[in-house]
């Protein structure tokens, strides 16, 4: 064989090994073989794999598979297992599953009462004795949806129903759609930490939002075992002697593999679950199981004032779990639930008005990828703002494009698809957008800055149109008397905290790295007198911050690095912030120091053009208190703003430009003149 054709042998063997391993996304719907109903949440694996997906409600998935190799394997509860060759997939999108034959003489075999709490009493043992400890991803969606019942107003002392058109009401509304990633701590088969990625959510106002505030956390809280005094009683919580006494249960089924189990309670005061349960027959491993509760008083929700109230809730639990390396972990949780919510709301034209609507909620938690969590983004919060409130980590955590990009596991239906129309034509869409982290979706009213974050005292991003100003009346900024001021330690009375954001994605064989530079306005407190030079003192001491970010942000660019060469850079930046935070509030003295103040203002215009003015008194007593540049490259023109407050609390803003160049030394007096003669203000340069 001469050099040529091995060449083209090599060529071709190349071309052949990428394309046997080229990914294909393909998408199908699975259906029942005879009523041909989808079958929502039905397991779809990749054989031989640990790669795989679940359909949604409607039956459809989507998952990324190698067209030439791959076998897919579909399983669900009460039907055969099938197997489908990625190939034939490509071309025939259906999939059909046959449900399992049953026969009465095995049903007839096993319906002994005392033989069915014995193999609950096994089922509880086995969920005990799983303690083991793994990590999963965990995909968390929520879909709310509110009907108006009625609407009353207090008149001549009654409540007077409001005449409206009878097609307002009940009509179901989209009112809140939530998609967040996690990583979940689970212990056995229970849940017991939420690790958060990312989330977005689109809200509509049904005269005012509704959120499910923190229903991760309350679902992952359901425990099989231990009993919750938030929800109703689960016979898994009960002995045998306890189950026999609160329970009734019967056989429904048996197939050979799996015991189903329905049970009932024998008290009717709404405070224990009724359902059925799947057993394997046997491992007596819990394989599924399904919890139903009407007009329950047993329930975790609150209403949000103390006029309002909450009554007729209702829950539809479904947790399935799976085989993973001989344990039992779970696979999905279903959680829907209804309430009737009553609410009292002051109004304006007459006192107050009774609204009373039917709230319906969807949601479902996927757990995939076991042993193969998130990198979380790099960020220490405390449970005091983040513990149990979904919302809060999304209004603060920022979106990023390359993650739901990349993470698509469950897919959104069709009638999700028109709720997401209707809601970003006619209500909020939170975190769906670069920029949109931190927005103040409780807040929204008209005429409002819509951009205004929620956290903006909690968490500041750092941004060059806004500066950091401390809360005075706050805990964590007050003066401390002279005598207690004098007592204590001069470096104990105040802390300056910043944080580097670092949020790491991985898509395929490609890391990617966005970083943002926070104010920690909860660590940080200062209780020494604040005066000119303070918000001087901390804004500088954030544009540092800010400075270093750009630097790491710049090598993080590179691209091709490894997950232990990024955390190389992020710790060496932090370690060398650490340093200069140090000598910068060694040096400048909480501001006091003019001359090293300046030095270090001169540093942070040098990089990002910021100049502070401070101890500016005026002729009439104004005080100009912020300055800042804008350099104009292509037009060669620098504009400078001033913002100036008199003691009668009036603002006033000048705006002056010059067509000196960035380097002269002319246009500061220039500006000086003119704002001299417009204000009558004598400025100061730190």
């Amino acid at each position: 064989m001469n050099k040529i054709q091995k060449l083209t042998l090599l060529i071709f063997f190349i071309f052949y090994s990428l394309a046997g391993f080229t990914q294909t996304t393909v998408k199908g719907i699975v259906k029942d073989l005879q009523t041909k109903e989808a079958l929502g949440f039905c397991n779809v694996a990749i054989k031989g794999t640990k790669r795989g997906t679940i359909t949604n409600i409607e039956g459809v998935f989507s998952i990324s598979v190698n067209a030439k190799t791959d076998v897919l394997l579909f399983s669900y509860i009460g039907y055969e297992p099938k197997s489908v060759e990625a190939s034939i997939l490509m071309q025939k999108k259906e999939i059909l599953l046959q449900k399992k034959e049953l026969t009465l003489k095995e049903v007839v075999i096993h319906s002994n009462d005392e033989y069915l709490y014995d193999i609950i009493e096994k089922c509880r043992k086995n969920l005990l004795k799983n303690k083991a400890e793994r990590t999963a991803k965990l995909y968390f969606g929520l879909e709310t949806r509110s009907k108006l019942l009625s609407v009353e107003y207090p008149i001549d002392n009654r409540w007077t129903s409001l005449k409206i058109d009878t097609a307002q009401l009940q009509i179901e509304k989209p009112v809140e759609l939530l998609e967040c990633y996690y990583n979940a701590q689970l212990k056995g088969s229970s849940v017991n930490e939420l690790g958060f990625k990312n989330g977005r959510t689109a809200l509509a106002s049904n005269d005012n939002y509704f959120l499910n505030m923190g229903s991760s956390k309350a679902i992952c809280e359901i425990s099989m075992t231990k009993d919750n005094e938030m929800f109703p009683e689960i016979p898994f919580q009960l002995n045998k002697r306890e189950l026999r006494k609160k329970f009734f249960v019967e056989l429904s089924y048996f197939d050979g593999k799996y015991y189903n189990i329905k049970f009932h309670p024998k008290n009717k005061n709404n405070n224990s679950f009724s359902g059925e349960a799947w057993i394997e027959s046997q491992t007596f491993n819990l394989l599924k199981i399904n919890l139903k509760a009407e007009n329950t008083a047993v329930h975790p929700f609150l209403p949000e004032f103390p006029r309002d109230s909450i009554y007729n809730v209702s829950f539809d639990i479904t947790n399935t779990y799976k085989n993973d390396e001989e344990l039992i972990v779970p696979d999905h949780f279903i959680f829907n639930y209804s309430i009737t919510y009553h609410s009292r709301k002051d109004t304006i034209f007459l006192y107050m008005k009774n609204m009373t609507s039917e709230i319906k909620s969807k949601s479902i938690m996927y757990f995939y990828d076991y042993d193969k969590p998130f990198i979380l983004p790099y960020f220490e919060y405390t449970d005091k703002l983040f513990g149990r409130d979904d919302y809060n980590k999304i209004s603060f955590i920022p979106y990023n494009e390359a993650f739901w990009n990349s993470n698509n596991i469950l897919l959104q239906t069709e009638k999700q698809k028109q709720e997401y129309g209707l809601l970003s034509n006619q209500g909020e869409l939170i975190n769906y957008r670069e920029g949109n982290y931190s927005s103040n979706f409780l807040g929204y009213l008209p005429g409002r800055d819509s951009l205004k974050g929620h956290f903006d005292f909690f968490y500041p991003f750092w941004n060059s149109h806004k500066r950091v100003v401390p809360k005075i009346n706050s805990d964590n900024f007050k003066t401390y008397s002279k005598e207690k001021i004098n007592s204590s330690i001069r470096s104990d009375l105040y802390n300056l905290k910043v944080q580097i954001m670092l949020d790491i994605v991985e898509s395929g064989d490609s890391i990617l790295c966005k970083t943002y530079t926070i104010f920690d306005n909860e660590q940080t407190y200062y209780h020494l007198p604040l005066n000119f030079y303070s918000n001087a003192f901390f804004n500088i001491y954030f544009d540092i911050w800010e400075i270093e970010r750009r630097t790491m942000q710049d090598k993080l660019n590179v691209g091709n690095l490894k997950i232990s060469q990024i955390n190389e850079i992020y710790n060496n930046t932090i370690e060398n912030l650490n340093t200069i935070s140090e000598k910068y509030i060694k040096e400048v003295n909480v501001g006091e120091n003019e001359k090293m103040l300046k030095k270090w203002n001169d540093y942070v215009f040098d990089s990002i053009s910021h100049i502070y003015l401070r101890n500016c008194k005026t002729l009439n007593h104004k005080i100009c208190i912020f300055l800042k540049l804008l350099h104009h490259e292509k037009k060669g023109i620098i504009s400078l703003v001033v913002k100036v407050i008199s003691p009668d609390t009036n603002l006033h803003f000048f705006f002056c430009s010059s067509d000196a160049k960035p380097n002269s030394n002319s246009w500061l007096q220039a500006y000086r003149e003119k704002i001299r003669q417009r204000s009558k203000c004598r400025l100061l340069l730190l």
